[in-house]
């Protein structure tokens, strides 16, 4: 099988993909799969766990697009389209990461937390990045739509079901107060 694999161009492997031929996907899985999870590593310095979890979702996106027609034919290597479904994965999990913590470093728009609580700028980000990620993904959305997005009360009332920009506020409020009280009990 492997001889015959060989023998097949990339746009003919991904012909029998499309039909239904699952031992040519593991072939192509085992294929990059190291090479892939060094150069990610690399490129981005992440973690084992980071690599394997990024080449599963490139796979399971490769295939899919072969499955539903995106992909019907290879203008590049498929080496070369598989690692750029990688790094555009890799870039999206680093830009929603980073969304809580560059809020962070601006934190006077953020939280506007008492100057007391930020002597210690790293130890007290480190601090508040744990208690924001306790608050529940509610709170987060509506933070992170407010402080990072500049969105209006009103837009943010509409895109979570809120009845008012008023009910909206209350509940910024609300998560607000909720991180003040997680950062100083955890402070003390």
């Amino acid at each position: 099988m492997l001889y015959t694999i060989n023998k097949m161009t990339e746009n003919d492997l991904l012909s029998k993909i499309k039909s239904g031929d699952e031992s040519i996907l593991e072939y192509i899985y085992l294929e990059y799969r190291s090479e892939f999870l060094i150069w990610l590593s690399k490129k981005f310095n992440c973690s084992e766990e980071d690599s394997r979890d990024i080449y599963q979702v490139s796979i399971i996106i490769f295939y899919e697009n072969i499955i539903q027609g995106k992909l019907i034919q290879l203008n590049s290597s498929l080496k070369t389209y598989l690692f750029s479904i990688g790094k555009n994965k890799m870039l999206e999990k680093l830009r929603k990461e980073n969304i809580i913590i560059n809020d962070l470093i601006s934190y006077q728009n953020i939280a506007q937390l008492d100057s007391e609580l930020l002597k210690d700028f790293e130890e007290d980000l480190v601090l508040v990045l744990d208690c924001l990620r306790h608050l529940g993904q509610k709170c987060i959305e509506l933070i992170t739509s407010f402080y990072y997005k500049k969105k209006s009360f009103e837009d943010i009332a509409k895109q979570m079901g809120y009845d008012s920009a008023k009910v909206a506020r209350n509940q910024k409020y609300k998560c607000m107060n909720k991180l003040r009280e997680q950062v100083l009990s955890k402070k003390k």
